[in-house]
């Protein structure tokens, strides 16, 4: 101890004796020059230090190489007490006195200084309005025939944000949240079931980007249904106080270290930031934008990033509002749009005019956005103080809820493209120094990004279109429109699906070059990538899965009213319906008995036309055979009765009976008849061809067709789908092959002939 408290106040008296320089750029040593030394860089709003040397600043401080521990023994000596360390970039993140920044300074170890500023959070229609109820029922042919969902399946999204309560029915612990961690300090995380206890809003993220939907029989489900979710949360630094930059940096550096390659087992492809930190230009040497960097850079991980809510500030454009951490190139920012996506909402924050690099790179509905509710928090106590009874869904705005929209959408195409990567596209740029900006290899965009851009729909800046505002002026990439409001435009996920099935495809088949994004473009956009399809079957089938609870009739309303309600299109010409329910009457793992029962509203009266049986005694399984007399939309519901002990140790939100069902309709049709596809939001339940029966009534789907993509570019057109290289590349090395021969041949007959002389 006395030999550390020597070194200690050794260091203390060495940095007292290093020449300060001032804000004015001169210098406490008369015989040093500033211009003779490199100071370490520092961000652009570091506060000066003031006369008070009492009054305290937080700062991020990084240096040149890995931490040995002298570090902190020079800071501690300065007077700053440690909150966090950090290794994908070495840096200490400090509390201390204003008056010793310029010390800090003068360490030629230390490379970069920034503020550790607040981080602040950017708060069922919207999967409907970016198409991503179609991709969900969209069969895909080529090589072979598929109508295997795309719906983020095999892809683990991480969610940085408040937390996650995976008690709630639509983020099951363990197996759609498959982990749930908070930091405790030291070092260590800890996993919990529930780690949204205070404020709800990364419960509220989960659910828009992966959540199953089964509190709402699959209405409110999110973007990618079928994909995986981690919460990473942390400790405030004090008890009552805004979470501040250094804590998201260390949650940012768990996906680091959990998604590296080679070392990645649950597929981490995704990180979504509903927060910000900053409202400034791209700064490369800032401690979280080197951190996304290396996610995206090292790890193969896309992050995306709300821009921020502070549109109103400066509708126009003069200034700059969007996210400093959005702003990173390689990173997706994201503009919310209203709910149905008709225009770009008032409070998303703007780009600066005239600096595209600044404008949000894309857009999703960010306005009155429902997904799932953490009970007991900030958020839905103020919901339910506005008049929300749903006790599993509340609706908040922001560009919080827009970005994991995008998230979702990232999720469906590393299912649909798994070798997706860094492409050589960079940022758009219209700064300074061009030349730098696009040889500079830190400012390309990721295939993701790429391939969500190009499938957007730009909205015009016209009446029709309300306060998207207009930057003529400003073009991306291609010449393609790009709104210092809206970035590219609204995603539209069965676009951006199809280019990147269409990529994965070409990387497949044409093995003699490197593929990129600019040829899946082209061939999707004019080989008829995406249409519809007749598929000839036997029978119809639909089925859906959710939770019955009994909070289904608790405010009176009817029941199935709040969360089981799913609506079913009677196929044209169908004659007959098979209707199965499926559950378990005894949970021994939930402590629960009960029985279950389903109603059907088939003409839209709002009477039940049919009931199956609800008494505890009997099969777990309900059934029915409903004759039909002529097309229609049938109403389905589930009613239900039991008894639940509370679990020992179990979290005290989502306590209630809780039962998980499955239903399936089965439609008989006629031979010959017909159905033409119709384009439904979740609620409905989508109608498919019934497995290996082949038949001759009609129906129509939605369908990606890759069997016979042709790539013009390259060594040949055609792409079959063996690969197999194309005819007229083949017919060059005949002809080759044959003169070859041809010399060889005479070579040896005039060998012969010589010999014979």
């Amino acid at each position: 101890m006395r030999q550390q408290s020597l070194v200690h106040l050794l260091i203390v008296a060495m940095v007292l004796l290093l020449p300060v320089t001032l804000s004015d750029g001169s210098s406490l040593d008369p015989t040093v020059q500033p211009d003779e030394r490199t100071l370490p860089r520092y961000s652009a709003d570091l506060e000066r230090p003031t006369e008070d040397g009492r009054v305290e600043i937080e700062l991020i401080v990084q240096f040149h190489n890995d931490l040995d521990g002298t570090e902190k023994l020079f800071l501690e000596g300065l007077g700053f007490s440690i909150l966090r360390s950090f290794h994908v970039v070495p840096a200490l993140s400090v509390r201390g006195p204003t008056s010793m920044i310029y010390l800090i300074l003068e360490n030629p170890e230390v490379s970069y200084v920034e503020h550790n500023d607040l981080v602040i959070s950017d708060m069922e229609m919207g999967t409907n309005v970016i198409n991503a109820t179609q991709v969900w029922s969209t069969i895909v042919q080529g090589p072979g025939w598929s109508k295997d969902p795309i719906d983020g399946k095999g892809v683990t999204v991480c969610v940085v944000d408040t937390g996650i309560d995976a008690g709630h029915p639509d983020l099951d612990y363990g197996t759609k949240t498959i982990k749930n961690v908070f930091f405790l300090g030291g070092g260590n995380w800890v996993e919990m079931e529930n780690s949204d206890t205070n404020y709800g809003h990364g419960t509220h993220v989960a659910g828009t980007v992966a959540g199953n939907g089964d509190a709402s029989a699959g209405a409110r489900r999110g973007v990618a249904p079928g994909a995986n979710l981690i919460g990473i949360t942390l400790s405030l630094p004090e008890e009552g106080s805004s979470p501040t930059e250094d804590g998201y940096i260390q949650s940012l550096e768990w996906v680091y270290d959990h998604s590296r390659p080679g070392a990645n087992p649950d597929n981490i492809r995704v990180v979504t930031n509903s927060w910000h930190s900053t409202v400034v230009e791209y700064d490369p040497q800032a401690m979280l934008v080197q951190v996304i960097e290396a996610l995206t850079f090292e790890n193969n991980v896309v992050s995306t990033w709300s821009a921020g809510n502070d549109g109103r500030d400066d509708p126009e454009g003069a200034e700059l509002t969007t996210s400093g951490q959005g702003n990173t190139p390689v990173a997706i920012m994201v503009a919310a749009y209203e709910r149905d996506g008709s225009a770009v909402t008032d409070f998303s924050s703007r780009g600066k005019v005239g600096l595209n690099h600044t404008y949000p790179d894309i857009g999703a509905p960010g306005r009155a956005i429902w997904s799932t509710s953490a009970r007991r928090t900030v958020i839905s106590g103020g919901t339910w103080l506005s008049g929300n009874t749903n006790p599993y869904y509340l609706a908040i705005s922001g560009t919080s809820m827009s970005t994991p929209h995008v998230a979702g959408l990232v999720a469906l195409l590393w299912q649909a493209c798994p070798s997706m990567d860094i492409s050589p596209m960079h940022e758009d740029y219209s700064g300074e120094d061009p030349e730098v900006w696009f040889t500079d290899p830190l400012t390309r965009i990721h295939d993701a990004e790429w391939i969500i851009e190009a499938s957007a729909k730009f909205l015009p800046p016209d009446a029709e279109h309300g306060n998207v505002a207009g930057d003529a002026n400003s073009t991306g990439w291609w010449g393609k429109p790009v709104d210092y409001v809206q970035g590219y435009g609204i995603v539209d996920a069965r676009r951006a699906v199809g280019i990147a099935l269409t990529l994965q495809r070409l990387r497949d088949q044409c093995t003699w070059k490197e593929v990129t994004v600019a040829d899946a473009i082209h061939v999707y956009y004019e080989q008829d990538v995406v249409g519809t399809e007749i598929v000839g079957t036997a029978g119809v089938v639909t089925g859906w899965s959710g939770e019955y609870s009994r909070y289904n009739d608790q405010t009176g309303n009817p029941m199935g009213l709040v969360n089981q309600t799913k609506l079913v299109e009677v196929p044209q010409g169908a004659t007959h319906a098979s209707v199965r329910l499926s559950f378990s009457t005894i949970d021994l793992s939930d402590f629960e008995v009960a029985d279950l029962a389903f109603t059907i509203d088939t003409n839209g009266d709002g009477r039940v036309d049919h009931q199956s049986d609800l008494s505890l005694i009997g099969s777990s399984d309900d059934s029915a055979e409903i004759d039909i007399s002529g097309p229609g939309i049938w109403t389905f519901d589930i009613i239900g009765r039991g008894l639940k002990v509370q679990r020992p140790l179990q979290g005290t939100n989502y306590v209630e009976l809780r039962i998980e069902y499955t239903m399936s309709v089965q439609f008989q049709v006629p031979e010959g008849g017909e159905n033409p596809v119709s384009v439904r939001n979740a609620v409905y339940a989508p109608l498919e061809p019934t497995d290996g029966a082949q038949g001759g009534y009609e129906l129509e789907m939605m369908r990606y067709d890759l069997r016979e993509l042709k790539l013009e570019e390259g060594p040949g057109e055609g792409v079959d789908d063996e690969g197999v290289v194309p005819w007229v590349l083949l017919l060059i090395i005949l002809i080759i092959l044959g003169l070859a021969g041809v010399i060889y041949y005479n070579y040896r007959k005039g060998k012969g002939q010589r010999g014979t002389e």
